[in-house]
């Protein structure tokens, strides 16, 4: 089956012969592989238990990926998702598209049996490009920790830095209209003292924030006090639920055109510690903030 296909790249099932050519130019290039590892995957497909692929570049495998049906591994064991397991794309096909087109079409296969993907990446350097590309991709880590050996790492227990310490990263469906999922961010206290809110807070979680100005952030700035300064804070409507949206500018516009009556208090701008933002009211009066995801 064809999954993709233009002048350069044909995405495409994996066949029997992938499995030793890709094999050998792994070993080529340094990598300790063997074809069983694919053979298994061509295996694991017969039974219906998981999609298989290759990329062609200009005719030649080029790049691999495969999909399980409701994995039974890791942070999402037996939830009725679908992993990605095993991508890589040969160091010599590097840099021209390839592993974008193979994750995309990866990706769309998932989003026909459920509505989120996961996937778990190596934490050592050898991985560091495909832990940024998954960030940039809009994969979050699922807050479990470090794996190894398909269990859990304890805090502070015994692990190697191999390529069985992994980091499981999950990814929503976009939505129908093909916009990516809003993803909920945390939330922000607005007040008009927040060194005395946010030492409260300090005290209640056992957790030193991190300041930036007005700005104190606690868990990861899930949770967040803040002095908006010049926006006005009413007393019983000062919390601020906070979501990321992939590109603020084109979220404000929809929001204001999907929605004529909507009372935006802050448009667009970057605030003191960084964010690119905007700030609108719900119907009740309650502060949204839609803020950009940051590049990785």
């Amino acid at each position: 089956m064809i999954y993709y296909h233009d002048d350069e790249v044909t995405i495409r099932d994996m066949e029997d012969a992938d499995a030793e050519i890709i094999a050998a130019a792994e070993l080529a290039q340094g990598d300790h592989v063997s074809a069983e590892k694919y053979q298994t995957r061509l295996r694991d497909r017969a039974e219906g238990r998981c999609a298989a692929l290759v990329a062609e570049f200009y005719g030649c495998a080029a790049g691999y990926v495969n999909v399980y049906y409701d994995s039974v591994w890791g942070a999402f064991a037996n939830r009725g998702l679908c992993e990605i397991v095993d991508f890589g794309v040969l160091e010599k096909y590097r840099r021209r598209g390839i592993g974008k087109k193979l994750m995309d079409a990866a990706e769309a296969l998932a989003f026909e049996k459920a509505d989120a993907v996961y996937l778990g990446v190596g934490l050592h350097a050898g991985y560091g490009s495909a832990q940024r590309m998954y960030i940039k991709r809009g994969y979050v880590p699922d807050g479990s920790g470090a794996w190894y050996q398909d269990t859990a790492c304890t805090p502070y227990g015994a692990c190697a830095n191999d390529d069985e310490l992994v980091l499981y990263l999950s990814k929503s469906a976009p939505s129908s209209d093909g916009r990516k999922a809003v993803q909920l961010c945390g939330v922000c206290i607005l007040t008009n003292d927040a060194p005395r809110l946010a030492a409260f807070y300090e005290t209640i979680l056992c957790e030193k924030p991190f300041a930036e100005g007005a700005h104190y952030g606690f868990n990861g700035a899930q949770l967040a006090v803040y002095d908006p300064g010049d926006v006005k804070v009413v007393p019983e409507k000062n919390m601020s639920v906070m979501f990321y949206v992939n590109d603020v500018l084109s979220e404000y516009e929809r929001l204001t055109r999907e929605l004529p009556g909507i009372v935006v208090t802050s448009p667009p701008e970057r605030r003191p510690w960084g964010a690119y933002s905007f700030w609108f009211l719900d119907p009740d009066g309650n502060t949204v903030s839609f803020i950009e995801k940051r590049e990785a």
